[in-house]
């Protein structure tokens, strides 16, 4: 192993190969796994030059693949090599946190104090919508949780056993797919609520001895409420695109929606020009 990266797996033939493709001040590396599809194993070699730490070159084995198999596994390996730097730990990192003290705990309050309280009886509705809501919200984060599980199982079992097959790909991204549909889920919720908590907040600011008597209840609210928070939430749902197209959309849908959103940069900057330039192939270079 040299560097973190194998070089037993490529045969003699191609390593010399690889070796009359290396420039003056050029360092080169073998990709510590294979890419398999159809039954058929791929290889790929990056150059760089030894002051600069970006891998500007590439040459893939077998060395005479025609220009559409370059280009399909060109892009291949790159987004295999996206997905296994653990993209996701940030959002389990999130769905790990501990909303126990500040949202559960609310959710607490309105089944105890709310539910089924004469004082609220015009709030039943929208307090069950509340706290439905909350209850979803919880579902979510969960399913991020073990979606993260099931990604980064896979991601290590690549990277241990130095091969990637299409299934392994598509096990990737569909699992990349759902945790992010399960966080825009989430954060739809967080959306929905919120005329419901404004008009419970207004109910119980237009009643003194009711607020005096649930204290607890509307100080929380006026939490959940923050301006600061609501805006941070709108901020967050336009990231992902437009909201009032997505709320709309299906589960499989929002899937495909992140994927897509997930490598859309990829093949926007790594067009064909770019292989051309840097792709040192054969079939490419004609």
């Amino acid at each position: 192993m040299i560097g973190g990266y194998y070089t037993m797996k490529i045969s003699s033939d191609s390593m010399k190969m690889a070796e009359e493709h290396k420039r003056f001040f050029e360092r080169m590396k073998i990709t510590p796994f294979e890419f398999i599809k159809e039954n058929k194993v791929y290889q790929r070699v990056r150059y760089y030059k030894f002051s600069v730490k970006k891998y500007r070159d590439y040459l893939f084995f077998p060395y005479d693949l025609s220009y559409e198999e370059v280009k399909d596994v060109f892009i291949k390996f790159i987004i295999i090599d996206w997905y296994l730097t653990d993209l996701l730990a940030h959002i389990n990192k999130y769905a790990s946190y501990d909303f126990g003290p500040s949202l559960y705990e609310y959710r607490r309050n309105l089944q105890d104090e709310v539910l089924g309280e004469p004082d609220f009886e015009t709030q039943q509705e929208c307090t069950h919508r509340m706290i439905h809501g909350i209850d979803a919200i919880e579902e979510n984060l969960e399913k991020i949780r073990i979606t993260y599980e099931q990604y980064n199982k896979k991601r290590k079992q690549i990277l241990k056993d130095e091969r990637c097959t299409e299934e392994d790909l598509a096990y990737l991204q569909r699992t990349f797919g759902e945790t992010g549909t399960y966080l825009f889920l989430q954060a739809k919720e967080q959306k929905e609520m919120v005329e419901d908590l404004k008009t419970f907040q207004r109910f119980m600011e237009e009643n003194k001895e009711l607020r005096r008597k649930f204290n607890d209840v509307f100080q929380k609210t006026r939490i959940m409420t923050d301006p600061n928070d609501l805006y941070n939430l709108d901020k967050t749902l336009k990231k992902y695109g437009d909201y009032s197209v997505m709320r709309e959309q299906t589960f499989e849908e929002l899937v495909k929606y992140f994927i897509e959103l997930n490598e859309k940069n990829f093949y926007y900057a790594l067009d064909e020009e770019y292989m051309r330039n840097n792709v040192r192939n054969p079939s490419i270079q004609r």
